[in-house]
C-alpha cells in the first residue's frame, strides 16, 4: 500500500518488469486506458518502466475519469478481488460524514510540441473517488504549471480536490 500512496516509481517498475511487456499492453487495452501506448520514451525502448513518466501514455482527464467510473463499478476485465483490493490501496483517509477519500497523485514534466520533456515546468494529477457505503464520486484535478513552481504540481492538486471535496460533501 505505502508504495502506491508515495508514488514509488521504482517499486513500480519491479510490478510492471514482472508483467512483462505482453500482458502490461494487453491490460492497457483491455482497460481502454488512455492512448494505450506502451512504447516509453523515443528511441529508449524503456516503455515497461517509463512510459507513464511523461512518456508515451498519456491519458486526458475525461478518460481517467471513465477508467475511475469502470473502477468503482467493477466494470475493469479483472476479477472483484482485483477491484477490491485496488480500492482498499487506494484509501488516503477519512472524511467528514462518513465519506472516504481514495486517490492516486501523478507528478512529471510538461513535454514540448516535440515530446521533449520541459524539466521546470510540472503536471500534476490527483485522481480517486470518494465513497459512502455504496455511493462513489469519481474526481480528477489536473495542474499544469505555467511557469516554474517551488512545489509538486501532484502536491497542490490533491490540496485543492480536497478542499473541494470537503465543501461539496457538506452540502450533500
Amino acid at each position: 500500500k505505502l508504495w502506491l500512496a508515495n508514488s514509488c516509481v521504482w517499486y513500480s517498475q519491479i510490478i510492471t518488469q514482472k508483467l512483462a511487456m505482453q500482458q502490461y499492453a494487453k491490460y492497457t487495452a483491455s482497460f481502454n486506458y488512455g492512448n494505450h501506448d506502451v512504447s516509453g520514451d523515443k528511441n529508449m525502448n524503456n516503455g515497461l518502466t517509463n512510459c507513464w513518466l511523461s512518456s508515451s501514455l498519456a491519458i486526458s482527464p475525461e478518460e481517467q475519469i471513465t477508467f475511475l467510473n469502470k473502477l468503482v463499478a467493477n466494470k475493469l476485465p479483472v476479477s472483484l478481488e482485483a477491484h477490491e483490493r485496488t480500492k482498499n490501496i487506494m484509501f488516503i483517509d477519512n472524511l467528514d460524514n462518513g465519506w472516504k477519500l481514495y486517490g492516486k497523485t501523478g507528478n512529471g514534466s510538461q513535454l514540448d510540441a516535440n515530446g521533449n520533456k520541459v524539466q521546470d515546468r510540472q503536471v500534476g494529477w490527483f485522481v480517486g473517488f470518494i465513497r459512502k457505503d455504496n455511493r462513489f464520486i469519481t474526481f480528477v484535478q489536473l495542474i499544469a504549471d505555467k511557469d516554474k513552481q517551488d512545489s509538486y504540481a501532484s502536491l497542490r492538486a490533491k490540496a485543492v480536490l480536497k478542499d473541494r471535496l470537503t465543501q461539496l460533501i457538506s452540502r450533500i
